[in-house]
């Protein structure tokens, strides 16, 4: 694996006075309780000026955290650390809510010409992922390379994960975390369909094998496995990889769509299908060993089903999907019980308490506290996560 040096560069806070005292209230650091559920969210105004803000949804109050007169992309990790990234910009900074101290990864001296793209911080908070794009020609901006990279808080050591021994260079990358620190990683290509590869701290192996087919991850569960989505063997649907050594057997599900992942042994898919009136989606619950039908919607579909960390089920059922169409949120107790039904749409994002973050059509981000209470956290045009870094939600039209 390729570790590479680069420059860092730490200096404390200067942004503004406001938001040192933000960040130490009493000579404490409001990040201090790592297991207190925050919001972390991003609002543009009508300046163009971009703002980081701290939610506290035990008092319902929004902090500012952080300034800039360019808009930005951050993610948050479980330590309280930010990352923060700006547009065609190869830096990155990470913003230590605990010492006040700001470190910037600079890859100019490693990279020419190149911008970065955030992809997540491990569960840990050790390991951020992200990827450079770097450009033969910035008068044609002509792709180069894009490569995939993990930087090591502790050791400080850049690794270089990018897949080997692909057909085509990449285009871009999604990743997702499982909680011990594995990474999965879908590769897309400009004219090749999608791979899946894994990292798993030491190397890179190629999970799919499949590259006349398309595959896309899907989700991690708790004990380590993964759920994605293929098209292999004229078998399109769900394939479950126990997380073992052996990558060559999966267990295949005639599901699309969607899924999350519930303790153990659970994971909520919704399945496509055509009936005699129309289009109609089922939601189903697979234990392991047999699928149960949860709820029937013909005519409508299922858009972004989540279980929380109580068993608690979250979905916005609508006839249209995008983030500007209103749906129908329902949400419901581990006996199936209604909870809530209100207006919303896509993303969901459940916190480990069991606060759930959702979008309105009409006027942004909100707020369900799991206590039957809705407050309004944002209007349109936010990105948030909440302090884990593993969910995320937001409400944007682009």
């Amino acid at each position: 694996m390729l570790k590479l040096a680069l420059k860092l560069v730490s200096a404390v806070f200067t942004v503004v006075l406001l938001v040192t005292v933000t960040f130490w209230i009493g000579g404490k650091s409001i990040f201090a309780n790592v297991l207190q559920d925050y919001v972390v969210y991003t609002q543009a105004n009508f300046q163009n000026r971009a703002t980081l803000y701290l939610y506290d949804p035990a008092r319902y109050k929004s902090v500012s955290i952080y300034t800039s007169s360019t808009p930005f992309s951050f993610r948050s990790a479980s330590d309280g650390d930010i990352a923060l990234k700006y547009p065609r910009n190869p830096i990155i900074t990470i913003l230590d809510t605990n010492s006040r101290v700001q470190t910037v990864l600079d890859f100019e001296e490693l990279f020419a010409s190149t911008h970065s793209v955030l992809l997540g911080w491990s569960p840990d908070a050790r390991h951020l992922a992200f990827y450079t794009i770097s450009n033969q020609n910035d008068a044609t901006s002509a792709i180069e390379s894009v490569d995939l990279y993990v930087w090591d808080k502790l050791s400080r050591d850049l690794i270089n994960i990018t897949p080997q021994n692909v057909h085509q260079a990449a285009d871009r990358y999604t990743a997702i975390w499982s909680n011990d620190g594995r990474l999965a990683i879908t590769v897309y290509f400009s004219v090749l369909e999608p791979e899946i590869f894994i990292w798993d701290g030491e190397q890179v192996m190629n999970l799919s094998q499949n590259p006349s087919g398309r595959d896309s991850v899907l989700g991690w569960s708790y004990d380590g496995q993964l759920a994605f989505r293929s098209s292999r063997n004229s078998n399109d649907g769900m394939y479950i990889w126990d997380g073992s050594p052996n990558t060559t057997t999966f267990t295949y599900l005639d599901v699309l769509i969607n899924n999350t992942f519930f303790r153990e042994a659970r994971w909520t898919f919704v399945n496509a299908s055509t009936v005699s009136n129309g289009s109609a989606s089922e939601l189903l619950v697979w234990d392991g060993q047999s699928m149960i039908t949860v709820s029937q919607h013909p005519g409508s579909h299922h858009w972004s089903v989540l279980w929380s960390p109580d068993g608690w089920t979250a979905y916005v059922d609508g006839l249209i999907a995008g983030p500007l169409s209103s749906g129908t949120l329902y949400i419901h107790d581990e006996n199936n019980h209604l909870l809530l039904t209100t207006a919303a749409t896509y993303p969901l994002a459940w916190s480990e308490n069991g606060f759930l973050l959702y979008c309105n059509a009409h006027d942004g981000l909100y707020l369900w506290s799991g206590q039957g209470n809705i407050h309004h956290i944002a209007s349109w045009g936010t990105y948030a996560q909440w302090q884990s870094g593993q969910a995320t939600g937001g409400c944007t039209s682009g």
